[in-house]
């Protein structure tokens, strides 16, 4: 063997890394799915402010290729770990990776994946198809309703090729309250007393229930029609 092969064979190595390494580690996680709690994530987390932000990214990735990782105890745990400002753009950054990653595979699917994913997606797909000309409108929505499972909503909006634009910004809004909600609980969470710690759960309560209420609206809206 060369060492131009030799070199391209390590340098393919080297690229596969950092996916190795995320998919192990999701593997790890999954494995212990049903403990996963802030106080739990939190006895992972490493010291270092730099290292921690990456921790949190990687939480963020492996929530984007899994259904089973909740998305409120990332956000939680990066308000306990960051002061409140950098724990924002944080989960911010992290939401928009978590967004991207299953879009693009979705984009990259087959034609017929929007077929797969409404038959066994029912109640995505009774939102989506009936709003696939109010692109911008319908991302906003979809990350607004909480119970959708976020990985789906994206490689579903990403197999009907959504602009990326329209994708990004509309989910990045919806999802917004209930990012800083979150934050603020985990900012907060050490004092009980606080009244910002009851305050955002109550909020976290309200966007919940405005939610399901919104659902409820577009299927009876739908069924009427």
């Amino acid at each position: 063997m060369n060492k131009e092969k030799l070199f391209n064979i390590l340098k393919t190595i080297l690229k596969a890394v950092p996916m190795i390494a995320v998919v192990l580690f999701a593997l790890f996680i999954l494995r212990r799915r049903d403990n996963i709690t802030v106080d739990s994530v939190l006895g992972y987390a490493p010291e270092s402010p730099l290292l921690a932000v990456a921790f949190i990214i990687v939480l963020y990735i492996i929530k984007s290729i899994s259904v089973f990782f909740p998305l409120i105890v990332i956000k939680i745990t990066a308000g306990v770990i960051f002061p409140l400002h950098v724990a924002l753009i944080v989960n911010c950054i992290g939401i928009m990776i978590s967004f991207v990653i299953p879009y693009c595979i979705g984009r990259r699917s087959k034609k017929d994946l929007p077929t797969v994913l409404s038959k066994k997606h029912p109640k995505l797909a009774e939102i989506i198809v009936p709003n696939k000309n109010r692109q911008f409108f319908m991302c906003f929505i979809l990350r607004s309703i909480y119970f959708l499972p976020s990985d789906i909503v994206s490689m579903f909006l990403g197999a009907l090729k959504i602009p990326a634009h329209k994708y990004l910004l509309g989910g990045l809004l919806g999802s917004l309250p209930s990012t800083i909600t979150c934050t603020l609980i985990g900012a907060n969470i050490d004092n009980t007393s606080s009244p910002v710690l009851w305050i955002s759960a109550g909020l976290t309560l309200f966007f919940s229930l405005i939610s399901y209420i919104i659902y409820n609206i577009y299927r009876k809206k739908k069924h009427s029609d």
